[in-house]
């Protein structure tokens, strides 16, 4: 039987934890202790565990954030039409949401479950609940609405895609961000400058403009 529990801090995390977190250091209990009590004040991390008969199967992490128009805004010299449109607009979009993954990196880091243990759509499915327990336990306990579910971000070949058409018909909608924030190293690029010269003529106008700005010394040090 599959089932999971909420936890709402590091402390709590079961032992098996670190085995399924290996693969992913922003995952690890270490660095998941430093994000609890770094993060933004609008922000507060969940962390999930799926079992199959009482097996720790699977770990996910979850956000809350804190969406305040208000905040928004910048306040420096605003009328105060401004300020009753900005104040109208925070009543409207005030609330919750809670996000499956960290919103603090780029890519998935959301996740990791053994799939010899587990299948992918079992895990998503526990997942799902999971999301649907907290928005209920938010609102019940703390008075707080979740306004909007935020999955991200994920790769093309990313087993969730397999459940793109599940995810669609509970009105999840797929977005695309770019860039990716990957950067292919070409073999030719043996020094700075190899970089510079493989750039269109725009570009190295501004990394010239960038690096006289920063008035970079360089010095060759005897070791």
């Amino acid at each position: 039987m599959v089932t999971h529990k909420i936890f709402t801090s590091v402390s709590q995390l079961p032992k098996d934890w670190e085995a399924l977190s290996k693969g992913d250091v922003f995952l690890q209990s270490s660095y998941l202790k430093v994000l609890e009590t770094a993060c933004p004040q609008t922000f507060c991390c969940y962390f999930v565990g799926v079992f199959n008969n009482d097996e720790l199967v699977g770990i996910a992490l979850l956000q809350r954030v804190e969406l305040y128009a208000r905040d928004m805004f910048r306040s420096q010299g605003v009328s105060n039409l401004k300020k009753f449109f900005r104040n109208v607009v925070s009543m409207v979009l005030k609330g919750h949401i809670l996000v499956f993954g960290n919103l603090m990196h780029t890519g998935q880091h959301g996740y990791s479950f053994d799939s010899e243990k587990i299948t992918n759509k079992m895990f998503f499915e526990a997942i799902s609940h999971a999301l649907l327990e907290l928005k209920q336990n938010l609102k019940s306990e703390k008075g707080k609405k979740v306004r909007l579910f935020l999955l991200k971000d994920y790769f093309e070949d990313d087993t969730i895609h397999q459940f793109s058409t599940d995810l669609e018909t509970k009105k999840f909608i797929k977005a695309k961000a770019q860039p990716n924030m990957i950067l292919s190293i070409d073999e030719s690029w043996k020094k700075p400058s190899d970089y510079v010269a493989a750039q269109v003529k725009k570009y190295r106008r501004r990394f010239t403009t960038a690096r006289k700005k920063l008035k970079v010394e360089k010095k060759e040090l005897n070791l």
